[in-house]
């Protein structure tokens, strides 16, 4: 599923490539940028693992839906290498039918679109009005005099009937220019003398003209004037999609400024305009491996990464180069004159050292410590009348006690004497 490409596929009402539309998207991780646009792939597991299951987004269900893929009139063809199976080989082509020899595939089924398109935003940019549905709209569809600016509560005039509908920045988007019709001339008629039997006259010709009412950009800004606001109605039937489902009825709806700031989490890659929302895009969530976070994900950028600091001799990498933290050099460990290294300072981890200074040099001597522990085996290798290892000076003196002690194992006492320090009571009879 992860080498999906849908770059790679076309989607087309009759087979042919030029009546079609490619894709947007294709396999990759969760946190991905279609991932978040809603397009993303999963294959099926066990017997269905053959079967691939395509989320295609907003992005791509506009361009089909403009391409009129009806029921029974959907069609698949795709370039070679459009995918690859679990060993890596490409898929073969499946060519358009305006190719020779082109078989594409034709839908199994396709579930018709019944929903009803609906205006989502309405925004005043000089003279124009923008119209924003949640679909893709036919243009030719779109009457004005469906629409209506107002207040609050509704109350208000319906556009101009023949007020000129153009296309926006995509199919969802129908600009209305508000001062089309401004400063038309009066409709003015001729009205002929009429005459008249009883005096036998005829009056004289007059000119009878028609004064235009105010156009809609005037309503618009007297709306704004006295509510500091606008707010537009749609009735039902204002534009119709592509499937021919008619606008929902909406309003009041109120007029608002483009959207300029993302949400949290996400960073601008186009910015507003006086027409248009800011175009938003996920913030990467960490850096890839080997680089930390040096700035963080926020208005007009995404995180910037850099290259984690490598440790060198004599520096072990201690841990870092994760988030916004850079690798940590810590110095490596000198052994000391009395110790030896057990473990080298590889990159990760420090050295190692044992000290010469004990006990078990005594007995099983280390080849390491055979010279720098000759001055303290010498202070320290003694071993006392009981054969226990003691350093030297203390020696005499242990060996005192030990006599001491032995000297008395045979006497007899009334009462058990006390136990002299460093000494257990014991049981003669028995040493």
């Amino acid at each position: 599923d992860d080498t999906l490409d849908l770059t790679k596929v076309l989607l087309t009402p009759d087979g042919v490539r030029a009546s079609g539309t490619t894709l947007i998207g294709g396999g990759g991780p969760r946190d991905g940028p279609f991932w978040a646009r809603g397009v993303y792939v999963v294959r099926g597991n066990a017997s269905l693992s053959n079967e691939v299951y395509v989320a295609l987004g907003e992005t791509n269900l506009d361009a089909i839906k403009q391409k009129r893929l009806d029921a029974g009139k959907a069609f698949l063809a795709a370039d070679a290498g459009a995918a690859a199976d679990m060993a890596g080989l490409e898929m073969a082509r499946i060519t358009p039918a305006d190719v020779e020899g082109g078989a594409p595939l034709a839908a199994r089924s396709v579930v018709a679109d019944e929903t009803q398109p609906a205006l989502r935003k309405a925004n005043i940019a000089g003279n124009d009005l923008v119209l924003t549905f949640s679909e893709p709209v036919v243009l030719a569809s779109v009457t004005p005099s469906l629409l209506a600016l107002t207040d609050s509560a509704g109350n208000g005039d319906p556009l101009d009937a023949d007020l000129p509908a153009v296309a926006g920045a995509d199919g969802r988007e129908v600009v209305l220019n508000l001062a089309a019709l401004c400063g038309a001339p009066p409709v003015c008629t001729l009205v002929e003398g009429v005459f008249n039997t009883t005096t036998n006259a005829t009056s004289n010709a007059t000119t009878v003209c028609e004064i235009q009412d105010a156009c809609d950009s005037e309503k618009a800004s007297a709306i704004f004037a006295r509510y500091d606001a606008l707010w537009v109605v749609a009735t039902a039937s204002l534009a119709t999609d592509y499937a021919g489902n008619p606008s929902a009825p909406v309003g009041p709806l109120r007029e608002a400024d483009p959207v300029c700031d993302c949400l949290s989490g996400q960073f601008v890659t186009e910015p507003c305009t006086e027409r248009t929302d800011a175009v938003c895009a996920p913030c990467t969530g960490s850096c890839e491996s080997g680089f930390y976070i040096v700035s963080a994900c926020g208005g007009f950028q995404d995180i910037a990464c850099r290259a984690c600091r490598s440790c060198q001799t004599p520096f072990f990498a201690n841990g870092g180069c994760a988030g916004g933290q850079d690798r940590i050099c810590s110095e490596c460990t000198v052994c000391g004159i009395m110790e030896y290294e057990a473990t080298p300072c590889t990159a990760g981890v420090d050295r190692t050292c044992i000290s010469c200074e004990r006990s078990s040099e005594c007995v099983d001597p280390t080849p390491q410590c055979e010279n720098a522990a000759k001055w303290w085996k010498q202070a320290n290798c003694c071993y006392d009348d009981d054969g226990v290892q003691l350093p030297c000076n203390e020696m005499l003196e242990a060996n005192v006690r030990i006599s001491k002690r032995n000297s008395r194992e045979h006497w007899v006492y009334d009462t058990i004497p006390a136990v002299e320090a460093g000494f257990e009571l014991g049981d003669a009879s028995t040493a």
